[in-house]
């Protein structure tokens, strides 16, 4: 009788399934895919120590629209919330590793985790310390709205706010330094004006200006946090010398001689000096004059929505109600 070799056997015995195999594990649970716009469609706010009282919001949260992209580990959600003329990105992350990039240490940390199918983010100053804010995301089963609940403690104790947003857009993110033109225009359509400026760009919606370079944004209301110019510290003062300036502010972005001035540019800080000492720092809300005074008379002006943009070949200052609200070099 012939007898199957013993090295067949063996062989047989390594690819052949076990009689009493063990279940498989679990699939790893699904996690929702947030990218897209929302607009708020239900705001509600807890009020600290009335835990049984609500109230709708008609001023700023009937208006947010939020636009996010979503590719783990990184969320990024950009609100926009009413007419106010801040836009900024939260970057979370769910590998625990931080803000990311050469502006990290500005960035507010956003840490996100998964509970189920719920997003939670907190986020805290980038020096660590106790959570600012912790926010939970949740999809409907057919991802057509989105619900955000907000809880921030502070002094008077905490705050819950619930939003219930729906996708009216699969349009994905915010919109950064970098980006260009047409990104902007897919993010958020045709603007109501674009001006043009020998290699300057202005695209404007309604209260929010975006300026591009070479087709390039380079500033706008559209800037992540983490790319924006550093809230420089009001410790220097008229008369110092240029070198104990740069010792607070470090080196200039641009610099340009004006008027027998010298210019320093820090993003949209302008701080100029006249025999090497200090003489002049712009700030939001100095009169048309004060920077006429300084930078004389631009070569081209234009007035749109009660703003008056001021071009020189080197910068633009932009006004509203005759005081400064911008200045920034428009070239580089």
């Amino acid at each position: 009788m012939y007898r199957t070799p013993i090295c067949l056997l063996f062989l047989w015995a390594l690819v052949s399934p076990a009689q009493d195999p063990k279940p498989n594990p679990p699939a790893a649970q699904s996690h929702p895919d947030f990218s897209g716009t929302w607009e708020v469609v239900e705001p509600q706010r807890t009020f600290p120590g009335s835990e049984n009282r609500t109230a709708s919001y008609r001023r700023y949260s009937d208006a947010e629209t939020d636009q996010i992209d979503h590719a783990e580990p990184v969320l990024a959600i950009t609100p926009r919330i009413g007419h106010v003329d801040v836009v900024y990105t939260l970057f979370c992350r769910t590998d625990g590793k931080g803000p990311q990039g050469p502006y990290a240490s500005r960035q507010t940390r956003c840490d996100g985790h998964w509970e189920g199918r719920n997003y939670v983010f907190q986020t805290s100053s980038p020096h660590g310390g106790a959570a600012l804010s912790t926010t939970t995301l949740s999809l409907s089963d057919d991802g057509k709205r989105m619900t955000k609940v907000v809880r921030t403690s502070g002094p008077n104790g905490t705050t819950e706010q619930t939003l219930i947003f729906e996708k009216v857009s699969a349009a994905r993110g915010g919109i950064a330094i970098g980006d260009t033109i047409e990104r902007v225009k897919y993010q958020w359509g045709e603007p109501e004006k674009a001006i043009e400026e020998g290699r300057q760009t202005i695209l404007i919606y309604g209260d929010f200006d975006n300026v591009f370079i070479d087709g390039k944004m380079v500033d706008g209301a559209g800037t992540p946090l983490r790319d924006k110019p550093p809230v420089y510290p009001d410790n220097i003062a008229i008369g110092q010398t240029r070198d104990q300036v740069v010792k607070v502010y470090g080196q200039p972005t641009k610099t340009i001689q004006r008027n027998g001035k010298e210019i320093d540019f820090y993003g949209s800080l302008a701080v100029g000096y006249s025999g090497g000492n200090l003489v002049y720092i712009s700030a939001t809300g100095q009169t048309k004059d004060e920077i006429l005074a300084v930078f004389g008379q631009p070569t081209r002006t234009v007035e749109w929505k009660g703003k008056e943009f001021g071009f020189y070949p080197f910068m633009t200052a932009t006004y509203f109600n005759n005081k400064l609200i911008t200045i920034g070099p428009s070239s580089y």
